[in-house]
């Protein structure tokens, strides 16, 4: 299975202490892969689902600073969403179509575009 992200594909690479890999590898070096790994988790009475997914930055040609292929820097984003273990389908149903609509809003895409805070 695999899940793709603006037109990144993220190929599952298998199960690794129970959390899901994902791998992207269009950047032809280990260095230049990005990861999404999921992890869907239960305590007493509480689910806890868990998404990560990093993205590195490198360096596209040689400089002073860094060789090709080099990492420059890492953007790493967490998504943690804790469930009620008594919560119907229809309310995680509610929750998920709630968090895929904040994800497209405008505010949230200028959060991390422009880098600013919502105010409105």
């Amino acid at each position: 299975m695999a899940i793709t992200l603006n037109t990144k594909t993220y190929n599952f690479a298998g199960l690794l202490q129970a959390i899901s890999n994902y791998r992207e590898t269009s950047g032809g070096m280990a260095t230049a892969f990005s990861y999404l790994t999921s992890r869907v988790g239960q305590a007493t009475n509480r689910y806890t689902v868990t998404w990560k997914l990093k993205v590195p930055v490198v360096a596209a040609a040689d400089s002073s600073c860094a060789c090709v292929g080099e990492m420059l820097d890492e953007s790493i984003v967490d998504i943690v969403v804790k469930v009620g273990a008594k919560r119907s389908t229809a309310e995680r149903t509610d929750l998920a179509l709630r968090i895929k609509d904040l994800v497209a809003s405008a505010e949230f895409q200028s959060s991390i575009t422009n880098l600013v805070q919502p105010t409105a």
